[in-house]
């Protein structure tokens, strides 16, 4: 990187008006020369002069390839990254109300998906999503080569929200219901407060992945959440995993 702007944003940054906690690297539309490339990199070269955009595009349009990537057409609808500029914003000028909703939309796109509710974005705990159809690709197969830089750059903008998410004072818990329930079928648990856009994985002890059930909570309210019980007649513990904090519940599960 040979140099790099500075603008309104970065004022705010110094002036303390949008809140990111410090150490923070100043600067957008950086320019500089390549050094070096992967394989799969074919329109520059090593020694070529560069200028970097912190706006994502395709890279395969019509407008991309015909170096107007700010109109890209393939990048178009709701995505983290205006909408956590836009949070941002709007917190600043206190519009709160605004400002969370826009957080917890950003939140149903952050990865959470502990080991028992295992998807491709296990390993990747709280990655952030460039948009919807990145989040399904992220489940499906992950964080690849591919994909990786959309989801390094999403995060730049997408965390400046979440400060303004609604966050409960206490974690989530886990209350199950006194009555036996009948083995090889399904019991209400019932989730109390969660967060407006976080995800739980909520399980059986000892089953994993033949019990697991994730729940993405839309609007932050207490559900009865369905899960599955698992064969046999026997006290089964049910566990609740969240970004926020874990509980767990006792089952009495009867087989006939």
């Amino acid at each position: 990187m040979d140099a790099g702007s500075r603008n309104r944003f970065d004022e705010h940054l110094i002036a303390g008006v949008l809140p990111l906690a410090p150490p923070v690297v100043l600067g957008h539309e950086g320019a500089g020369t390549v050094l070096e490339i992967g394989a799969a990199v074919g329109r520059v070269g090593v020694g070529d002069r560069v200028i970097c955009s912190f706006r994502l595009a395709c890279g395969g349009c019509w407008f991309c390839l015909h170096d107007q990537s700010n109109l890209c057409t393939s990048t178009e609808g709701a995505n983290t990254n205006s909408t956590g500029l836009a949070a941002a914003a709007l917190g600043a000028v206190g519009a709160e109300r605004r400002a969370a909703n826009a957080a917890a939309w950003i939140r149903r796109l952050q990865g959470y998906s502990p080991k028992p509710c295992r998807t491709g974005l296990t390993p990747e705990r709280g990655a952030i999503a460039y948009d919807r159809l990145g989040f399904i690709a992220g489940v499906t197969d992950g964080i690849t080569d591919e994909t990786a830089d959309q989801w390094n750059r999403a995060h730049a903008q997408a965390l400046l929200a979440l400060p303004w998410a609604d966050l409960n004072r206490g974690a989530p818990t886990l209350t199950a219901p006194r009555r036996a329930v009948q083995a090889e079928g399904t019991v209400r648990l019932r989730v109390r407060n969660l967060e407006a856009g976080e995800r739980v994985c909520v399980f059986v002890k000892g089953f994993r992945q033949e019990t697991a059930t994730t729940y993405l909570s839309k609007r932050g309210r207490d559900v009865a959440l369905p899960v599955p019980t698992p064969a046999g007649s026997a006290m089964r513990v049910y566990r609740l995993k969240a970004l926020s904090g874990t509980d767990r519940a006792v089952v009495r599960v009867r087989a006939e």
